[in-house]
């Protein structure tokens, strides 16, 4: 790689399922230092706010949303999830963040 160019950081991909979905919360409520929690509103729109981790999956399962964006510190590094509906259910894409 060129000198000056950094390295896109690693994506990770998973279909959701309900069980998932209650280890994942569990583990980012246990376990990490949460930032924030933004609703998708659409495929690339995230909702210009924030709101409490329970409250988002809650509306995700409900349908009432299209993704959820949470922002969290595991360990000294930034990490994003994305979970977002697709025609086969939830998906949940993990990067992160390099700065």
């Amino acid at each position: 790689m060129s000198e000056g160019i950094k390295a896109l950081p690693q994506l990770q991909q998973v279909e959701v399922d309900d069980t998932l979905l209650d280890a994942l919360v569990t583990d980012l409520t246990a376990l990490t230092e949460i930032l924030c929690v933004m609703p998708k509103a659409g495929a690339e729109r995230v909702v210009p706010k924030t709101m409490p981790l329970a409250e988002g999956v809650q509306m995700l399962r409900e349908n009432n949303l299209r993704g959820l964006q949470v922002r969290y510190r595991y360990e000294g590094d930034e990490w994003w999830d994305t979970l977002m509906q697709t025609p086969n259910g939830l998906r949940l894409t993990r990067i992160k963040q390099e700065y």
